[in-house]
């Protein structure tokens, strides 16, 4: 049971940091922002799997229920993550529309 709770929260620090390294990237704009956020992924990737490496070297953790719950728990909160995003964006354009879209004006 213990290491379901070591995997909900590492997903949870790791949700955490992945959404602090794309507040950072938002506030740059450049052509290096798309390579950024791919290398802050390949990083975030390569600590969680040696925290993972150090856990089952040196703890007697279940290592895969570690994984699994991890893996359920930053799903789970990158579907909000995205859900709350798209609704906000969908939010947003609806009140910039002023009246219909296209069409002819009659006169």
């Amino acid at each position: 049971m213990i290491s379901v709770a070591i995997g909900l929260g590492l997903a949870v620090a790791y949700y955490a940091a992945s959404l602090r390294f794309q507040l950072l990237l938002t506030k740059r704009s450049g052509a290096l922002v798309p390579a950024l956020t791919a290398l802050g992924l390949v990083v975030r990737l390569t600590v969680f799997a040696v925290i993972l490496f150090l856990l089952a070297l040196f703890t007697e953790l279940n290592i895969l229920a570690v994984a699994i719950a991890f893996l359920g728990l930053f799903t789970v909160l990158q579907a909000v993550g995205m859900h709350r995003y798209v609704a906000k964006a969908k939010r947003g354009r609806s009140s910039e529309s002023s009246g219909p879209e296209g069409g002819a004006v009659a006169g």
